[in-house]
């Protein structure tokens, strides 16, 4: 390394420097210089490396063991999409990769169940369930390292079948609960269709209804929302079952909920963008959005993690 500063670090969206290397290596042995901080020397070109991805950095940071924890969803969603951008940074080629990847493998397995179904009718739906479940994992190990300001490695996509049970379990067990909830809003819908009709005329008997089904409605999807984090914490953690996986979905996202819908219509209208390039902005967008929510999720997390 040389000991002209030729060493940029990245701070607060902005290039602070330049430094030496002697500076660079006690700032990371010393604390100062964080293992994912975004460093620049001209010899990466126009790319930002994670600290820790840098060989001559690398052996300076102490040993630990990599934080889980997060801030209980107290980060800005503004400030999360802004960490996505930034982690993005000299990766998009590789994520545009990725996601095409990713794409032909779902559509591979739309098809196998479109053509199991119309040879083999009862094994289109569970193929294409099974099939999904190591999509789902493969990918948030994907973006879950970028987050972490890793490369992006089209490998970690096949990581979904080392958990693939863990996900296939926690999936039946979201879908039997999902199951149950929406039998007991219909029995909810008769009873109402039932009062309805012993009123008579006295009300008009569509709109309540009308006003029950549009309830029903919202908080079905308010429940299945609880479960949303159930693949990325079983991407996540190694050891975790598919009922601790599940129970840790609901408390992220317990009083949580609110915050996360604003953070997904962030990217509403980058996606009206995306349909005015005939769906090419597609590539693009749903690295982001994936980037942005793995973050999103990391923060979510509470600190002692």
């Amino acid at each position: 390394m040389e000991s002209i500063g030729q060493w940029y670090i990245e701070q607060d969206g902005q290039p602070t420097g330049p430094f030496s290397a002697e500076d660079m290596l006690a700032w990371a042995r010393e604390g100062h210089l964080q293992p994912g901080q975004l460093v620049w020397h001209p010899d990466f070109g126009p790319e930002w490396r994670p600290a820790r991805t840098v060989e001559a950095l690398a052996a300076a940071f102490p040993v630990t063991t990599p934080a889980r924890g997060g801030t209980a969803a107290t980060t800005p969603n503004g400030e999360i999409t802004r960490r996505a951008r930034q982690a993005l940074k000299g990766h998009w080629a590789k994520m545009l990769g990725i996601t095409l990847v990713a794409c032909a493998l779902y559509l591979a397995v739309v098809g196998v169940r479109v053509i199991l179904d119309r040879y083999a009718a009862p094994l289109g739906s569970p193929a294409s369930f099974l099939l999904m479940v190591w999509l789902n994992i493969g990918l948030g190990r994907v973006l879950l390292a970028v987050a972490d300001g890793e490369s992006p490695h089209l490998s970690r996509l096949f990581i979904g079948f080392r958990r693939w049970g863990v996900g296939v379990v926690a999936q039946i067990l979201i879908s039997v609960m999902v199951v149950l909830f929406l039998a007991a809003m219909a029995l909810i819908v008769l009873i109402t269709g039932a009062v309805v009709g012993v009123l008579g005329a006295r009300v008009t008997p569509s709109l309540p209804v009308t006003l029950a089904a549009l309830v029903i409605c919202v908080l079905s999807a308010l429940f299945v929302l609880r479960y949303y984090w159930t693949f990325w914490i079983i991407a996540d953690d190694p050891e975790v079952g598919p009922v601790m996986a599940i129970r840790r979905s609901v408390q992220l996202m317990r009083g949580r909920i609110w915050k996360f819908i604003c953070f997904q219509l962030r990217f509403v209208g980058w996606g009206l963008l995306a349909i005015l390039t005939c769906g090419l902005g597609f590539l693009f967008l749903v690295p982001y959005v994936g980037v942005a929510t793995a973050l999103w999720y990391r923060d979510a997390l509470p600190p002692e993690m």
